[in-house]
């Protein structure tokens, strides 16, 4: 059992190594990634003594999840919309794991995320930028949702899948925020913010507006303390 802990580990930092690979390659490869993950979680609740619901956080989206379960069920009588919602509660078990794997990778393994994550950000950011200018991605993919030569949005390697948008404004910064230095975040976080603007994508937009303005508050607060205290 020593053995296939170790082997489950390994599994788990090789998937959270290249997730952003599996956001470009389709909803299915992510599918089968958070799937993998949730069944690695419940192995490390059994044998690791990992508890999901140690956190308040997942406490209330537990009890979210089962009340709209509850609803589905009692409302509408549709078991599809049960099952569902019942499946909503993998994603508990994905971030559990998530959390679980970088507490117990080497300080090496992290960077090699770090800096494979940035590669890959860089990359589709550079891919957008192309296809807006020339029609058409560094893989042949053109932009969406156009009519009469304007093109309202730009997805760049995730071809028909109008998710660039969602994949900046949430994984990418997020991933920023935890893992680069103050030195290179104001500037990363500005070119997010242009390339989540290139896509033409509101909603994410939308999010990255209120992840800035709890980042500048942020920075106005620490710098209130180092002035007055």
């Amino acid at each position: 059992m020593i053995f296939s802990i170790s082997l489950l580990k390994k599994i788990n930092y090789l998937i959270l190594l290249i997730l952003p690979v599996f956001f470009i390659l389709g909803k299915s490869y992510v599918n089968i990634a958070v799937i993998i993950l949730t069944f690695s979680c419940i192995a490390l609740c059994f044998y690791k003594k990992v508890n999901p619901f140690s956190k308040i956080e997942n406490i209330l989206f537990a009890i979210f999840f089962t009340y709209i379960s509850i609803n589905s069920l009692i409302n509408y009588i549709n078991f599809d919309n049960v099952l569902k919602s019942i499946s909503l509660f993998r994603y508990i078990f994905f971030s559990t794991v998530i959390v679980y794997t970088i507490h117990n990778i080497s300080s090496g393994q992290l960077k090699k995320i770090k800096y494979l994550y940035f590669i890959i950000i860089i990359f589709v950011i550079i891919d957008i930028v192309f296809q807006y200018y020339f029609g058409f991605d560094i893989f042949g993919f053109q932009p969406g949702m156009c009519e009469d030569g304007h093109c309202l949005r730009y997805q760049g390697p995730f071809g028909k899948e109008l998710i660039a948008g969602s994949f900046f404004a949430y994984f990418g910064l997020i991933i920023v925020l935890f893992f680069f230095k103050s030195k290179i975040l104001n500037l990363l976080f500005l070119v997010l913010g242009v390339a989540i603007l290139i896509t033409g994508d509101r909603s994410p937009f939308v999010a990255y507006i209120i992840f800035f303005v709890a980042y500048i508050f942020t920075l106005n607060q620490n710098f209130f303390k180092k002035f007055y205290w």
